[in-house]
């Protein structure tokens, strides 16, 4: 679990003369492929089977979309005329439903048949404001469209989450959208750095200790994510697992990064890991029953190109997944969740990562809520953890004021900009969490770091040991505004191009030292992801 937050093969690439030549990238859109360099390579690859394969699926989903109709429960208040989007669509922020109504499937099948013949119903019973109605012929769904909005009998939930009286509420008909784009931008929400700081001018601040924690304060009111926020992230996480559980034996879907860490922003993704255990327990007659599982298994072959269905049958078992590699894990799961959209229609604009350390899922949920889901990432959830606990060891709570007050001052100075355009690659949160404990740990201000009694490993067959312990301290000696300062005249004397940093240490080595004393990380360097999907910023 080594925290260095420079990369060693990225420093070796960089001896290498030839590396330094990027050469012009073509990229198919439709199939969020690189194309390999040449004259007719892209006529070549879109005339290949995978890309037809693509384009197949994208016209069998525009023609579903065609007799579709999306539906949802009136926002609680009309829109004004100033507050519509120029399309004369209602924003999002305003296009919220009463959260007391829940559609009806039964309600909806009564109403909407009316306008032909209905195939299909996608509607989530405990978030149903909204469904997704898929008729047998397109002129179904144009006379539903033309209709414009419908009444319906909606059922209504009290405070307490029990279910009351029937109310009748106007729904919404609309065109049901579809976006083929792997590489397409999913809008996040922004942090407004020019309000914050707006607000914290107008506080009475000097060089006092009092007044960086109100300012500090006052910037975790505006972007940090509160408790409510992080309770709806636990909810999500435990409905996928749930739908997955049609699919898995025994999966987990653990929520890690800044989600888990207190110091996670309102802007920030989800970063979610599927756990899959291939643990048997410790009698004679679980692990007996374990092995004659395991000669039952499914090859590559079979998983990556079997019908969905028939995972359902017979789920899929941890071993399986595990003798694929990282990519073809998530290129796997991929599928399964595309299963679950299909079922739930609470998924939307997904598309797998996987030229990257660690392969991801990206997708969103219920519309708004960006997902990065890794397979088995058992370091990444360990080194959110470790982040977790230090920061809840402090009985000061400066730690997290500190994080927070340096994301802040990196947010508004631009320095996360680059995750706007790329996934991987560029500097962002986590690592300037790494670089601060680094720098508190060279100092004595952290406890040092330590393994618990008892050993936990994670990692490509299990050999990376990440459990830890963090004992009570306190960081009450350490100023703020003090630390601040120190911190960034320390890093102006740091040269990351020719140094290491060793997060769980505070050391700074040189790349040959770092190389010495850590071979296996340059050996194998995708196991020791500190990046993206994998972070605890």
């Amino acid at each position: 679990m080594s925290g260095s937050v420079a990369s060693p093969s990225s420093e070796i690439d960089n001896l290498n003369p030839e590396k330094k030549i990027k050469k012009e990238k073509q990229v198919c859109a439709l199939c969020n492929v690189e194309i390999p360099p040449g004259p007719d390579s892209l006529q070549k690859h879109e005339a290949g089977k995978r890309h037809e394969r693509m384009r197949a699926q994208c016209d069998a989903v525009e023609a579903l979309a065609k007799r579709s109709v999306f539906i949802k429960i009136a926002p609680a208040r009309a829109p004004s005329p100033v507050e519509m989007e120029e399309d004369g669509t209602i924003p999002s922020r305003v296009a919220k439903s009463d959260a007391r109504l829940r559609l009806q499937r039964e309600e909806i099948e009564r109403v909407m048949s009316r306008f032909g013949k209905i195939e299909r119903v996608l509607c989530r019973a405990e978030s149903g404001h909204y469904a997704i109605v898929e008729y047998g012929r397109d002129e179904d769904a144009k006379t539903a469209l033309a209709a414009k909005s419908v009444l319906m009998s909606c059922s209504t939930i009290d405070v307490d989450g029990a279910t009351g009286p029937i109310k009748m509420a106007t729904v919404l008909v609309t065109e049901r959208r579809v976006n083929f784009s792997a590489a397409a931008p999913i809008e996040k929400q922004r942090i407004n750095v020019d309000e914050i700081v707006d607000t914290i001018s107008r506080l009475i601040i000097d060089s006092s200790e009092d007044a960086y924690t109100a300012a500090i304060d006052e910037v975790i009111r505006y972007m940090v994510l509160s408790e409510d926020q992080l309770r709806d992230r636990e909810v999500l996480a435990s409905r996928l697992q749930a739908e997955l559980e049609k699919y898995f034996v025994a999966p987990s879907v653990r929520i890690f990064g800044s989600s888990i860490t207190s110091i996670g922003t309102v802007d920030s993704d989800i970063d979610m890991c599927l756990m899959l255990s291939s643990s048997a327990g410790g009698n004679k007659q679980q692990s007996r029953m374990q092995f004659l599982h395991e000669q039952k298994q499914r090859d590559k072959y079979t998983l990556l190109t079997g019908e969905a269905s028939q995972f359902k049958q017979k789920k899929v078992q941890a071993g399986e997944v595990k003798r694929l590699s990282g990519p073809d894990r998530v290129r796997f799961v991929s599928k399964m969740l595309n299963e679950v959209r299909k079922e739930c229609g609470w998924m939307g604009v997904q598309r797998p990562v996987v030229d990257c350390r660690l392969p991801i899922v990206r997708f969103l949920l219920e519309r708004e809520v960006l997902v990065d889901l890794s397979v088995d990432n058992a370091i990444g959830v360990a080194k959110s953890a470790y982040i977790r606990d230090l920061i809840k060891g402090d009985a000061s709570g400066r730690l997290r004021r500190m994080l927070i007050g340096l994301r802040f001052w990196a947010l508004s100075n631009g320095l996360f900009d680059a995750q706007e355009k790329e996934h991987k690659g560029h500097f962002n949160a986590y690592m300037l969490n790494l670089l601060a404990i680094a720098f508190l740990l060279s100092n004595g201000a952290l406890p040092p770091f330590q393994h618990s009694d008892m050993p936990d490993y994670g990692g490509p067959g299990g050999q990376w040991r990440i459990d830890f312990v963090v004992p009570p301290y306190t960081l009450e000696r350490v100023e703020i505004h003090s630390f601040m300062k120190s911190f960034f005249i320390h890093m102006t004397s740091v040269s990351l191009r020719e140094s290491v940093l060793i997060g769980r240490t505070g050391e700074q080595l040189s790349l040959s030292e770092f190389v010495g004393r850590y071979p296996s990380i340059i050996d194998r360097p995708e196991d020791n992801v500190a990046g993206g999907g994998g972070g605890g910023g």
